[in-house]
């Protein structure tokens, strides 16, 4: 009786986490988003279409459910099984073959907000791969710049709104105006993340310092702009000072990238 308590109490967490977790952000967004077509009561080709997009969510979600809560199986003479990796399970679900039918029939915009953000930089690499309208969402995600921070430990500043227009009476007593702020914008964050990944491997394999700024002057793998350059130079100069940190010519360099953003604008 006690295991099958635990054994009760364990599904049940196991329901509450999947009902709480990321997979019910996107059930019920796709519920709002066919409720609004329903009520298009006129269109009955697109009415017909919307409940057999439900019916193949509801499908998906509940063979999702499914694994999520199965229990692990162990064999002869092997390790106990494993339980579920659920946040790599997250990631890998939305890209099995009974799923991509799902991808591609979300609406615009519902990639980005409530799918994307759930994905690993492999999984969203993946997904750009299904067709010509993920690719261009998918490449241009803002979750590559929240990858690039976490993935390389590069801190990246909020982009702060344009100032507000100063009074022509008062503007001889205003500071000259700086240019030294990064113009983040116009980043592709997937290619930097790319190039980044590439320049990772390459300083893990480095036996001295040398190694590092081999890589440091070595074009990157990938075609980058000016400021995706400079952000690339400061990431392989971070992650050599990490391997050598008390480096000369790597505190050099890194100064001298540091001391470049500072004093030039970033195109």
């Amino acid at each position: 009786m006690a295991s099958g308590g635990v054994e009760y109490k364990k599904v049940q967490e196991d329901e509450e986490e999947f009902q709480k977790g990321p997979l019910s952000v996107l059930m019920q967004s796709v519920k709002n988003n066919s409720q609004v077509l329903i009520n298009v009561r006129n269109n009955h080709k697109l009415l017909a279409r919307v409940k057999a997009f439900d019916r193949h969510c509801n499908m998906v979600l509940e063979n999702v459910k499914e694994m999520w809560t199965e229990i692990p199986k162990s064999g002869k003479g092997k390790k106990g099984a494993k339980p579920v990796n659920k946040d790599r399970f997250v990631s890998k679900m939305f890209l099995r073959g009974d799923s991509v039918i799902l991808l591609m029939e979300l609406p615009p915009g519902l990639l980005e907000r409530h799918v994307l953000q759930f994905l690993d930089p492999s999984s969203m690499a993946r997904v750009a791969c299904l067709n010509r309208e993920l690719q261009h969402e998918a490449n241009s995600s803002t979750h590559w710049r929240t990858h690039v921070a976490r993935t390389f430990g590069l801190a990246l500043a909020v982009d702060s709104p344009a100032p507000a227009r100063p009074n022509k009476s008062r503007a001889w007593l205003a500071p000259p105006r700086s240019t030294s702020c990064f113009q983040l914008s116009n980043v592709c964050w997937k290619d930097l993340f790319a190039a980044a990944w590439k320049d990772q491997s390459l300083v893990a394999q480095a036996h001295e310092e040398l190694d590092v700024i081999d890589v440091f002057k070595r074009h990157p793998a990938v075609l980058l702009s000016a400021t995706e350059a400079r952000l690339r130079d400061e990431i392989v100069l971070m992650q050599g000072l990490r391997k050598f940190p008390s480096s000369s010519p790597l505190l050099s360099l890194y100064a001298q990238c540091l001391r470049r953003g500072l004093f030039s604008s970033r195109q």
